[in-house]
């Protein structure tokens, strides 16, 4: 009983570790698309004022 319990609480640990690494890829994701954005931001600008 005692091997099933240590068993069980190995798995929550590694289920909370799983979530807590999807939290932080999904983070690193949004920061990504945010840098991004604003780098797309920034060019557009550019050729709008090279344009203009």
């Amino acid at each position: 009983k005692l091997a099933r319990l240590k068993a069980e609480e190995e798995v929550k640990k590694r289920e909370r570790v799983c979530e807590e690494g999807k939290k932080l890829e999904q983070r690193y994701t949004t920061l990504l698309n945010v840098e991004g954005t604003q780098e797309n931001l920034v060019w557009l600008m550019i050729e709008k004022l090279l344009k203009f």
